[in-house]
């Protein structure tokens, strides 16, 4: 794929400075919903998790056409089209999946209003608390898992680490896509003005 060096160069360092502004901007946000009821922040945290989501898949399609159907589909429905489309792991899709369990219990009973994390994972059986590392994780790596003590005393902490670094990858991932396209097209209009310099007779009218 030719591209000038220069050009190259200079799509990279937008592309990282995009990366850094655009988590940095979703981290603050996330940090100002945790600060929240535990009722508001698994509400929110998961409408910040489910546009980052929406804008990768709109990134993958390449069609902006496509914004209406994704918008349409369950969350549970476009992680597994992430998971499909390999642009997530099956950890990550567990973890989405853990979050998505409890925010759809909190939408649809209005009696949790008041809903506490801890108490929440009190009501835990033994093998249910056992799960709990395996599911507020990114990485299916045992030492990379949060301790289950840490989860248990810290559950919205274990909840805002976990998918703080989600949040980051999908940014990461949806710019990197963008580019790429952006690359193909910068490839393209090299390759013309190349060839054009080699044989500029094929152009002549």
């Amino acid at each position: 794929m030719p591209i000038y060096k220069k050009d190259l160069q200079k799509k990279l360092k937008l592309t990282i400075e995009s990366i850094k502004k655009k988590t940095s901007k979703e981290i603050k946000r996330l940090s100002v919903i945790s600060k929240g009821d535990d009722w508001s922040f698994m509400i929110k945290s998961l409408a910040v998790l489910e546009s980052t989501i929406l804008k990768l898949l709109i990134a993958k399609s390449n069609d902006i056409r496509y914004e209406k159907f994704y918008s349409r589909i369950s969350l549970s429905q476009k992680a597994d089209l992430l998971t499909d489309l390999e642009l997530i792991s099956k950890q990550q899709r567990k973890f989405i999946s853990f979050l998505s369990k409890i925010r759809n219990n909190l939408a649809h009973n209005p009696e949790e209003i008041n809903f506490n994390l801890k108490k929440y994972i009190n009501t835990l059986d033994i093998n249910e608390l056992k799960q709990l590392p395996n599911q507020i994780s990114n990485s299916e790596d045992e030492k990379d898992k949060l301790d289950l003590t840490f989860i248990k005393k810290n559950p919205k902490k274990a909840i805002w680490i976990t998918l703080a670094i989600l949040l980051s990858l999908l940014i990461a991932e949806t710019e990197l896509i963008e580019k790429e396209i952006e690359l193909t097209n910068l490839a393209i209009k090299t390759s013309e003005e190349l060839i054009q310099k080699i044989a500029p007779e094929m152009f002549a009218s």
